[in-house]
């Protein structure tokens, strides 16, 4: 039953990057600022529905669900990698390093900022912040 719960989620998150790409014309760009943007959205709101989950208490289901199924099928780290490696071999050497680093800078800091304004959101102003500043709670 889990794997149902995962491939619905999937579906949805691969549907969403293929509209995505599809109307942003992802094939007929020339740096992947897309797929940039699809990793950059789903790590925010992966960080978002993490920190949810935590503060919710939300079970397992709905991790699968969204975490692993519509983040999984959304972002494109695999997409992402091989943009790297082409650009690598089209001797586009600098856009190569300028899309890596800000395909992880900005998904990094995006998840983290997902988390934060997940808690800044649903925290009650009585509740307790965690003391090691984790916005995911751990």
């Amino acid at each position: 039953m889990e794997s149902v719960y995962v491939a619905l989620g999937a579906a949805i998150g691969a549907n969403a990057r293929y509209w995505f790409g599809f109307l942003a014309k992802a094939s007929s760009q020339p740096f992947p600022w897309p797929t940039l943007a699809i990793n950059v959205v789903g790590s925010m709101l992966l960080g978002a529905f993490s920190a949810a989950a935590i503060l919710r208490g939300l079970d397992s289901h709905w991790r699968l669900f969204f975490a692993v199924g519509v983040c999984g099928g959304f972002t494109t780290f695999s997409t992402f990698s091989f943009e790297v490696v082409d650009l690598f071999y089209e001797k586009s050497w600098r856009m190569a390093g300028v899309y890596a680093l800000l395909s992880f800078v900005l998904s990094v800091g995006s998840c983290l900022a997902g988390g934060h304004i997940a808690r800044v959101f649903l925290t009650q102003p009585h509740q307790k912040q965690p003391e090691n500043g984790n916005p995911f709670g751990k």
